[in-house]
């Protein structure tokens, strides 16, 4: 066995089998200088897999852009190439580890790694990955096809686990999945969307650490706002009385009678508790906040607040 390198960059073994011992000194010279060519070839092939890559991360980043011209164009060269070849609709999914904790200086190799085979299990020409700052992303076409989408979110798991297992427990990795655009010109707006999700999912608990676009509700609205616009003034007062002084409980309770269409046997059992106690605490609930929970223009101030308290960047005080 012979390690075999060129330029000092290790390329794999080559194994001559001499059972008989029959080879010569001229053979074993002849065997050497042939896997010096078959070196040289697999050292260009690998050099041109690193432009093809570099070449594909430019053009996914122009893919991205606002600019449709840039798009446009960026589109047609990854067609020509053959990376990148949309028939319908494409998705955009991007995955990050929790910010503001500390990450290992080669994240983005870890991300690279973890995309590149998550993108193996969709043809080549109908999947693309890039790394960027801190968070990688994975573009797929036919994703909505039948049976596909469901395939892309049982990838994008994998991919998420892939991603933790290198980190560690101590860095909370999530993705989110946009929705559907018509072409790759519009994957810009399937990013967004994805980046929108992840926000949701970080924020509400009961996101897993895939959330797709499609699945958020109202939040699909509410996440379009600046975290920073959400200021507790835009609460209805007497919810602000019930997240700053009512006990969590409370607010569990009353989120979930709402989300449970206000039918008490459902929220009884969501919650755990009797119909007896729920009726108890929704009478406190209208103390606390004033409100009359059969109006339904109330309900739903009280329903949208809720929701909206766990995208502000601070509780209400």
């Amino acid at each position: 066995m012979r390690a075999r390198t060129h330029r000092t960059v290790l390329l794999g073994y080559l194994w001559v089998i001499d059972e008989d011992e029959k080879l010569s000194d001229s053979d074993l010279s002849l065997i050497d200088g042939e896997a010096g060519l078959v070196g040289q070839l697999l050292y260009q092939e690998q050099l041109l897999e690193k432009v093809q890559r570099g070449k594909e991360n430019e053009l996914a980043r122009d893919l991205l852009s606002e600019s449709a011209a840039l798009s446009e164009a960026a589109a047609a060269e990854l067609a020509d190439l053959g990376s990148f070849v949309s028939s319908g609709s494409c998705v955009v999914t991007v995955v990050q580890p929790s910010p503001g904790v500390e990450v290992p200086p080669d994240l983005r190799v870890v991300l690279a790694d973890a995309l590149h085979g998550a993108s193996r299990q969709f043809s080549p020409r109908h999947s693309l990955y890039l790394t960027r700052g801190r968070e990688g992303l994975l573009l797929t076409t036919h994703a909505v096809a039948e049976g596909v989408y469901a395939q892309l979110s049982a990838v994008v798991a994998g991919l998420v686990r892939s991603v933790s297992g290198q980190l560690g427990a101590a860095v909370d990795v999530r993705a989110g999945i946009g929705e559907a655009v018509s072409s790759s010109t519009a994957l810009h707006v399937s990013y967004r969307q994805a980046c929108l999700a992840l926000r949701v999912a970080r924020a509400v608990p009961t996101f897993g650490a895939v959330t797709a676009f499609p699945d958020l509700g109202v939040y699909r609205i509410l996440a379009t706002l600046p975290a920073e616009s959400l200021t507790p003034d835009l609460l209805d007062a007497g919810l602000r009385r019930l997240l700053r002084e009512g006990p969590p409980i409370m607010t569990e309770t009353l989120e979930t009678y709402l989300d449970c269409a206000c039918d008490s046997t459902r929220t009884a059992a969501a919650l755990h508790i009797h119909r007896t106690t729920l009726h108890y605490r929704l009478g406190r609930i209208q103390e606390i906040t004033g409100a009359d929970l059969n109006d339904g223009t109330q309900r739903l101030t009280l329903h949208l607040g809720l929701k909206a308290a766990r995208l502000a960047p601070d509780p209400p005080a």
